[in-house]
């Protein structure tokens, strides 16, 4: 049992935890109760975080060696969580809110539990995500509704500061939602919630992080749909292929990455799960898990090698409104 899946169903006031068979079996191995909606988590190696609402807290859980969690503690944070990250160094812990147009910092004690926030970040409209760069310089940090993503530049001490390129405009009413990195760490993709598509950038100046924008393609066809609630986007492990997911046509699709010049094609559109708004891929990419915030279950597909197609495995129903899939590889 090397792979985990965390779950947070914030219909059910729960975190459910899974583990992952060679099969591809899954199996529920723990579920655990929260006094409010468990929204973002995001895990270390040896700590869970989870975001909780409406009396805004991270909470702290450390993973034991089987997978299974052990609640240590709990953190303020100034408003309701939407995302979560944490710095390549596991010093810091950055929380993005939507509904409260705020980002926050905080530092993270000995004992792996976040301090009260060292610093917040106001109006920042539709704050919806945040995650620093494979250098541990840069946060990026989306502002749905101010049709923009901020850039900022990560202290020693934590403290954010305006980078040189402050900010990354997209075009009116796109809405720019959550963002993946290259692995090459020359590319960065983003996707736009509000009319479904995905702008790639290029990074033209490594020391001061300057961006570029090089494309900007549909997730879901314009011809047979009308209305965009574009969700998740992940990468493949590899670095070729690109998933994204859209919440009106119920989709994952799959975009090849141009070896040369990183631009997308699209090549396939799967019906998945009703309302994706979250899904996760396996760290050596052989397996894809989806949840169904409306549906109520959560999809597990295998990757074939060439990572331009999946097949369904397996479906099971879990708690009320699943938002949140995590993977975690147990060492």
């Amino acid at each position: 049992m090397n792979n985990i899946l965390y779950l947070s169903t914030p219909g059910s006031k729960q975190i459910e935890v899974f583990s992952i068979g060679v099969d591809f079996s899954l199996e529920q191995i723990q579920v655990i109760n929260t006094d409010g909606e468990v929204q973002p988590i995001h895990t270390t190696e040896n700590f869970l975080y989870a975001g909780i609402r409406p009396n805004c807290r991270i909470i702290t859980y450390k993973i034991k060696k089987n997978g299974l969690l052990n609640k240590i503690g709990e953190s303020p944070i100034p408003g309701s969580p939407n995302y979560l990250s944490i710095d390549r160094e596991n010093k810091f812990i950055f929380c993005a809110s939507y509904k409260s147009n705020c980002l926050s910092v905080s530092s993270i004690n000995e004992f792996g539990i976040p301090n009260k926030p060292i610093q917040v970040l106001y109006n920042i409209a539709g704050c919806h995500y945040c995650d620093i760069d494979y250098d541990n310089k840069i946060l990026f940090v989306t502002s749905l509704k101010n049709d923009c993503i901020y850039l900022y530049r990560v202290q020693n001490n934590g403290l954010l500061i305006k980078n040189k390129q402050f900010i990354l405009n997209v075009n009116k009413g796109y809405g720019p939602r959550h963002m993946v990195f290259h692995p090459n760490k020359k590319y960065v993709y983003s996707i736009n919630e509000l009319n479904s598509t995905i702008d790639v950038w290029r990074l033209i100046n490594e020391d001061n992080k300057l961006i570029q924008s090089i494309q900007n393609i549909d997730v879901i066809s314009k011809k047979y749909f009308n209305q965009f609630w574009a969700a998740d986007i992940h990468i493949h492990p590899s670095g070729l292929y690109i998933y994204a997911s859209d919440r009106i046509a119920n989709v994952i699709s799959i975009f090849q990455i141009n070896s040369n010049n990183h631009h997308l094609k699209k090549i396939a559109d799967y019906t998945t799960e009703h309302q994706p708004r979250s899904f996760s891929i396996s760290k050596d990419g052989t397996f894809l898990i989806v949840a169904g915030e409306i549906s109520n279950s959560i999809t597990l597909y295998k990757i074939k090698k060439n990572a331009h197609h999946i097949i369904e495995h397996i479906k099971i129903g879990v708690g009320k409104r699943p938002i949140w899939v995590h993977l975690h590889k147990l060492l």
